[in-house]
């Protein structure tokens, strides 16, 4: 039992030393969020998406027709997207995009 409050025990003996430890702790932290290479994250090639549309109480026929169909045709109206496709189940529609 006195082993694992004796952290504890000096941290309280030694507060200025606490304090300062969490502090430098804190400021290494904060240097070195600010100081990554941006090369970390990477750029991300793949351009393609997703659109999940609810429509709770809705049949998979009505949800392709007033919801999945016109998400589609307004993507294929946009020249940097080529390949438009969705799935209709009972009250959702999803639509995927390159």
């Amino acid at each position: 039992m006195n082993n694992k409050n004796s952290l504890t025990r000096l941290a309280f003996r030694f507060k200025p030393v606490t304090y300062l430890l969490s502090a430098l702790l804190m400021l290494v932290g904060v240097v070195g969020l600010f100081t990554m290479s941006r090369r970390e994250d990477p750029d991300l090639q793949g351009r393609f998406g997703q659109i999940i549309a609810l429509y709770p109480g809705a049949t998979a026929a009505q949800v392709e027709e007033l919801v999945a169909e016109r998400i589609e045709r307004t993507l294929r109206e946009v020249d940097d997207i080529g390949v438009v496709e969705s799935v209709s189940r009972p009250g959702v529609a999803v639509v995927g995009f390159e």
